[in-house]
Protein backbone atom coordinates (compact mmCIF):
# COMPACT_ATOMS: atom_id res chain seq x y z
CA UNK A 1 0.00 0.00 0.00
CA UNK A 2 1.40 3.36 -0.98
CA UNK A 3 0.64 6.52 0.93
CA UNK A 4 0.25 9.25 -1.65
CA UNK A 5 1.50 12.71 -0.84
CA UNK A 6 -0.38 14.55 -3.59
CA UNK A 7 -2.87 14.10 -6.41
CA UNK A 8 -0.11 13.36 -8.92
CA UNK A 9 0.88 10.03 -7.30
CA UNK A 10 4.37 11.25 -6.45
CA UNK A 11 6.60 8.58 -4.93
CA UNK A 12 7.61 9.52 -1.38
CA UNK A 13 11.28 8.74 -1.96
CA UNK A 14 11.98 9.71 -5.57
CA UNK A 15 9.40 12.36 -6.37
CA UNK A 16 8.52 10.54 -9.59
CA UNK A 17 4.95 9.73 -10.55
CA UNK A 18 4.07 6.16 -9.61
CA UNK A 19 2.30 5.19 -12.84
CA UNK A 20 1.40 1.71 -11.55
CA UNK A 21 -0.35 3.19 -8.51
CA UNK A 22 -2.21 5.69 -10.67
CA UNK A 23 -3.44 2.98 -13.05
CA UNK A 24 -4.30 0.68 -10.12
CA UNK A 25 -6.51 3.30 -8.51
CA UNK A 26 -8.37 4.01 -11.75
CA UNK A 27 -8.91 0.37 -12.69
CA UNK A 28 -9.83 -0.88 -9.23
CA UNK A 29 -11.82 2.08 -8.01
CA UNK A 30 -13.16 3.43 -11.33
CA UNK A 31 -12.43 7.09 -10.76
CA UNK A 32 -9.94 9.50 -9.34
CA UNK A 33 -11.54 12.02 -7.07
CA UNK A 34 -9.83 14.80 -5.19
CA UNK A 35 -11.54 13.53 -2.02
CA UNK A 36 -9.76 10.20 -2.28
CA UNK A 37 -6.46 11.79 -3.25
CA UNK A 38 -6.44 14.53 -0.64
CA UNK A 39 -3.34 14.74 1.51
CA UNK A 40 -5.03 16.97 4.05
CA UNK A 41 -5.70 15.20 7.36
CA UNK A 42 -9.41 14.87 8.06
CA UNK A 43 -10.51 15.21 4.43
CA UNK A 44 -11.46 12.55 1.91
CA UNK A 45 -10.68 8.86 2.22
CA UNK A 46 -7.69 6.57 1.89
CA UNK A 47 -7.90 2.99 0.66
CA UNK A 48 -5.68 0.00 1.12
CA UNK A 49 -6.10 -3.48 -0.32
CA UNK A 50 -5.13 -7.09 0.14
CA UNK A 51 -5.13 -9.83 -2.48
CA UNK A 52 -2.94 -12.40 -0.74
CA UNK A 53 -2.51 -13.89 2.71
CA UNK A 54 0.62 -13.64 4.84
CA UNK A 55 2.09 -16.68 3.06
CA UNK A 56 1.71 -15.05 -0.37
CA UNK A 57 -1.30 -17.12 -1.47
CA UNK A 58 -4.34 -15.52 -3.09
CA UNK A 59 -7.35 -15.15 -0.79
CA UNK A 60 -9.83 -17.94 -1.52
CA UNK A 61 -13.41 -18.42 -0.40
CA UNK A 62 -12.84 -22.01 0.73
CA UNK A 63 -10.41 -20.93 3.45
CA UNK A 64 -10.94 -19.19 6.76
CA UNK A 65 -8.74 -16.22 7.64
CA UNK A 66 -8.32 -13.74 10.42
CA UNK A 67 -7.02 -10.19 10.21
CA UNK A 68 -6.58 -7.70 13.03
CA UNK A 69 -6.94 -3.94 12.92
CA UNK A 70 -4.84 -2.53 15.78
CA UNK A 71 -6.47 -0.04 18.15
CA UNK A 72 -6.59 3.58 17.08
CA UNK A 73 -7.33 3.32 13.36
CA UNK A 74 -6.33 6.58 11.64
CA UNK A 75 -9.85 7.61 10.65
CA UNK A 76 -11.53 10.76 11.91
CA UNK A 77 -14.95 9.68 10.63
CA UNK A 78 -14.98 5.87 10.39
CA UNK A 79 -13.16 2.93 8.81
CA UNK A 80 -14.31 -0.21 7.03
CA UNK A 81 -13.30 -3.63 5.69
CA UNK A 82 -15.10 -4.81 2.53
CA UNK A 83 -14.73 -8.04 0.53
CA UNK A 84 -14.92 -8.12 -3.27
CA UNK A 85 -15.18 -11.00 -5.72
CA UNK A 86 -11.85 -11.44 -7.53
CA UNK A 87 -13.46 -12.00 -10.95
CA UNK A 88 -16.21 -9.37 -10.96
CA UNK A 89 -14.84 -6.76 -8.50
CA UNK A 90 -18.37 -6.52 -7.06
CA UNK A 91 -19.12 -7.19 -3.42
CA UNK A 92 -18.80 -10.84 -2.41
CA UNK A 93 -22.21 -12.41 -3.01
CA UNK A 94 -22.61 -13.98 0.40
CA UNK A 95 -26.34 -14.47 0.45
CA UNK A 96 -26.53 -14.83 4.24
CA UNK A 97 -25.14 -11.31 4.79
CA UNK A 98 -26.71 -8.05 3.71
CA UNK A 99 -23.34 -6.44 2.96
CA UNK A 100 -19.87 -7.98 2.49
CA UNK A 101 -18.53 -5.30 4.83
CA UNK A 102 -18.09 -4.34 8.45
CA UNK A 103 -17.09 -0.94 9.74
CA UNK A 104 -16.39 0.98 12.91
CA UNK A 105 -20.04 2.08 13.09
CA UNK A 106 -21.18 -1.55 13.44
CA UNK A 107 -21.46 -3.23 16.84
CA UNK A 108 -18.05 -4.89 16.68
CA UNK A 109 -16.43 -7.23 19.17
CA UNK A 110 -13.23 -5.59 20.41
CA UNK A 111 -10.21 -7.40 21.84
CA UNK A 112 -8.94 -6.49 25.33
CA UNK A 113 -6.32 -4.15 23.78
CA UNK A 114 -9.06 -2.35 21.75
CA UNK A 115 -7.94 -3.95 18.48
CA UNK A 116 -10.53 -5.62 16.25
CA UNK A 117 -10.11 -9.10 14.76
CA UNK A 118 -12.19 -10.16 11.79
CA UNK A 119 -12.86 -13.75 10.80
CA UNK A 120 -13.39 -14.20 7.07
CA UNK A 121 -14.57 -17.53 5.69
CA UNK A 122 -17.42 -19.60 4.25
CA UNK A 123 -18.93 -20.62 7.60
CA UNK A 124 -19.58 -18.55 10.70
CA UNK A 125 -17.59 -19.77 13.68
CA UNK A 126 -19.32 -20.23 17.01
CA UNK A 127 -19.32 -17.39 19.46
CA UNK A 128 -19.52 -13.65 19.16
CA UNK A 129 -17.09 -12.75 16.37
CA UNK A 130 -16.71 -10.14 13.64
CA UNK A 131 -17.43 -12.41 10.68
CA UNK A 132 -17.55 -11.76 6.95
CA UNK A 133 -18.75 -14.56 4.70
CA UNK A 134 -16.93 -15.76 1.60
CA UNK A 135 -18.16 -18.00 -1.20
CA UNK A 136 -16.59 -21.42 -1.68
CA UNK A 137 -14.83 -21.82 -5.01
CA UNK A 138 -14.42 -18.05 -5.48
CA UNK A 139 -11.40 -15.86 -4.98
CA UNK A 140 -11.79 -12.51 -3.26
CA UNK A 141 -9.86 -9.41 -2.26
CA UNK A 142 -10.30 -6.86 0.51
CA UNK A 143 -10.38 -3.09 0.62
CA UNK A 144 -9.99 -1.23 3.86
CA UNK A 145 -10.94 2.40 3.97
CA UNK A 146 -10.17 5.23 6.34
CA UNK A 147 -12.66 8.08 6.02
CA UNK A 148 -11.31 11.40 7.24
CA UNK A 149 -7.76 10.00 7.54
CA UNK A 150 -5.77 11.44 10.43
CA UNK A 151 -2.15 12.55 10.48
CA UNK A 152 -1.22 9.11 11.83
CA UNK A 153 -2.13 7.68 8.42
CA UNK A 154 0.08 10.11 6.53
CA UNK A 155 2.93 9.49 8.97
CA UNK A 156 2.62 5.73 8.31
CA UNK A 157 2.11 5.00 12.00
CA UNK A 158 -0.63 2.41 11.52
CA UNK A 159 -0.46 -1.04 9.95
CA UNK A 160 -3.24 -3.54 9.63
CA UNK A 161 -2.24 -7.15 10.25
CA UNK A 162 -1.83 -9.70 7.49
CA UNK A 163 -4.61 -12.08 6.49
CA UNK A 164 -3.71 -15.35 8.21
CA UNK A 165 -5.22 -18.68 7.22
CA UNK A 166 -6.64 -20.33 10.35
CA UNK A 167 -8.16 -23.64 11.35
CA UNK A 168 -11.40 -23.76 13.33
CA UNK A 169 -9.57 -24.55 16.57
CA UNK A 170 -7.48 -21.38 16.18
CA UNK A 171 -10.50 -19.11 15.95
CA UNK A 172 -11.68 -19.41 19.53
CA UNK A 173 -9.94 -16.83 21.67
CA UNK A 174 -8.63 -14.68 18.84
Amino acid sequence: MHTLVNEEYRDLNTGYTDVDAKIHMYINHYSISTGMMSSIPGLGAKYGNAYKDKDGNYLMGDNTYKVTFPAGAPAGLFWSLTLYDAETASGVDAKDQVYPSLNSMNKLVYNSDSSVTFIIGPEKPEGNVNWLKTVRGRGWFALFRFYGPTQKFFDRQYKIGDFEKVKWANIVGT
